[in-house]
């Protein structure tokens, strides 16, 4: 999920512009894994394009893998959602992933830590849209 994550992350940012002039590759490489786990950012990100933006953002609602410091859900709660999303598609009671049946217990958790958090995050976002009605809505969610 780790290298996934990566992956899209830099192919998506360096597509849909990093705006930074320069070697935009690079730049994507360090929004991408900085944005999941330090927070850190070489430009400003009222620079960047909207669609990278948002990918940012999610990428920061995943965050790391257990046992970083990062924040986040963590992949392995996303990676046991996706494959619960895979399983209801296919009418299958068991969630699977690489051969193994993930036990119900921990597939009710990620379901029940996903919703908390995206209740949570739009909740929080709503609130701050109240206080800062100026302040436009992505750098809302940014921060």
């Amino acid at each position: 999920m780790t290298l996934l994550l990566i992956v899209l992350g830099i192919l998506l940012i360096w597509a849909l512009g990093t705006g930074s002039e320069g070697n935009g590759l690079w730049h994507a490489v360090f929004e991408t894994v900085s944005g999941r786990t330090a927070g850190f950012s070489i430009s400003r990100a009222s620079l960047l394009p909207l669609p990278s933006i948002i990918v940012m953002f999610f990428l920061m609602f995943v965050g790391g893998s257990p046992g970083s410091c990062a924040g986040g859900i963590k992949t392995t709660s996303l990676a046991i959602w996706i494959a619960r999303i895979k399983a209801n598609l296919r009418n299958d009671t068991n969630v699977n992933m690489f051969g193994y049946t993930i036990a119900p217990e921990l597939v009710s958790r990620a379901r029940i830590l996903m919703a908390i958090t995206m209740i949570w995050n739009v909740v929080g976002v709503f609130i701050m849209t109240i206080i800062h009605p100026d302040v436009r809505l992505e750098v809302l969610i940014f921060e």
